[in-house]
């Protein structure tokens, strides 16, 4: 009689146990029968995630219900989601050892922006911090208000400062999206630029603000598929050679297209194409009359789950006078890592090309980078650089140098989203 107590205490709690708790021990007992997307407030109205997403929870349908297996897709909804709290749960099946997965999107009212450099904090030794935040606060369904500030030192020829705020309206689905957002910002000039204007009167002046307004809308054409249009309106504080207000308005549009295959069961390959074109003329009221053209293409080829190979070219033209934040860089934490951007080209330039390969295994990074700014009628010359370091869910620590003859002196690169 003992012996049969004992046996029912061992094993009760068994009794009492999910199935979808008794899985977590146990992946091979259950399988996946279907995989939902839903809205946590509106328990019939089915949320619609990217084709990309789909497809991935689509793969899971049939097979053995493992609950790490479902992180990917966590990941991918809290990109495409911003706004939306994302969790998910398990629910029996229809079917005898079936399941039911349920990704549940629930709106937030506060949303950090960490989309392209809106959010980031990087260290170059040569450059010092770079940093800066994009809050996003929802109005209603479909509004929504935006506020930031950041510190730039790397991706343009100046040193900028100052804050952000916008308003974005999102219709049809969220397949359109108009916007206005205004921005104020500081400018501050290393004394390699200044020095190199005096060697060449024909570029335009530094300046110590410049305000800017712009309203665009964006269209999801396809899935794959993004158009943006609208016009930025610039006012420039200009310094050199003279104390004096500037406008620079452009007509701007962008066209982005990216898409991803399955080449087997680890394997998968992401191909992204860009244009933009931003065409400033007097008849707008601009004192600036330019038009500048900048094209890239990148391919991320996934090997298997811990090695990825990484592809990227970019080239850029500007025909006219343009203003220096318009101009092309070279030499900072996205391009010819290892070398200075103002050893490089202080000023910039009015031509660009540069491409990039990265092999990364189990968070390593190895890159080797290539590329040329020049102004058109001036000496081209090719810069090359290397570098290793290691990322961890896009937190990055990198060491890279210049491939030139004579003293090398490396960059050590620390942040995020690099």
């Amino acid at each position: 009689m003992r012996v049969v107590l004992l046996a029912c205490l061992l094993f009760a709690p068994l009794w009492f146990t999910p199935i979808w708790a008794q899985d977590l021990n146990v992946n091979s007992k259950y399988i996946v029968e279907t995989v939902e997307f839903r809205y946590a407030r509106k328990p019939n109205a089915i949320a619609k995630p990217a084709p990309e997403t789909q497809q991935l929870a689509d793969r899971e349908v049939g097979q053995n219900f493992q609950p790490d297996r479902f992180d990917g897709i966590v990941r991918r909804l809290k990109a495409e989601y911003r706004s939306y709290k994302v969790t998910h749960r398990t629910e029996k099946g229809t079917k005898p050892d079936h399941v039911k997965v349920i990704f549940e999107l629930e709106r937030r009212g506060i949303e950090l922006n960490a989309e392209s450099n809106d959010f980031k904090f990087i260290y170059s030794s040569r450059n010092n911090f770079s940093f800066g935040a994009t809050a996003d606060f929802n109005i209603g369904k479909q509004g929504g208000l935006l506020l930031g500030a950041l510190t730039d030192n790397d991706l343009t020829v100046e040193r900028t400062s100052g804050i952000r705020a916008g308003y974005r309206y999102d219709v049809l689905n969220r397949h359109v999206r108009l916007a206005i957002v205004g921005e104020s910002f500081r400018a501050q000039w290393d004394p390699a630029t200044q020095t190199a204007l005096r060697s060449q009167p024909d570029v335009p002046g530094i300046y110590r603000r410049r305000q800017s307004v712009e309203p665009t809308v964006t269209i999801q054409v396809l899935p794959s598929l993004r158009l943006k249009a609208g016009v930025n309106l610039q006012r420039i504080e200009t310094q050199f050679p003279a104390a004096r207000f500037e406008s620079s308005h452009a007509l701007i549009s962008s066209l982005r297209y990216e898409q991803g295959w399955d080449l087997g069961t680890t394997m998968r390959n992401l191909v992204g194409a860009g244009y933009d074109l931003r065409a400033a003329a007097s008849s707008l009221g601009s004192d600036f009359v330019y038009t500048r053209h900048a094209f890239d293409v990148n391919e991320s080829l996934t090997l298997t789950r811990r090695q990825a190979l990484l592809l990227n070219f970019a080239a850029g033209t500007i025909g006219g006078q343009a203003p220096l934040f318009e101009r092309f860089v070279l030499g900072n934490t996205q391009t010819l890592r290892g070398w200075n951007r103002f050893d490089v080209a202080p000023l910039g330039g009015n031509r660009m090309a540069h491409g990039s390969a990265e092999y990364r295994v189990r968070g390593v990074r190895l890159l080797y980078d290539r590329g040329a700014v020049w102004t058109s009628g001036h000496e081209v010359k090719v810069r090359q650089s290397a570098g290793i370091g290691y990322i961890k869910e896009g937190l990055t620590c990198m060491l890279a140098f210049p491939l030139r003859e004579g003293h090398i002196t490396p960059i050590i690169l620390l942040g995020y989203t690099f």
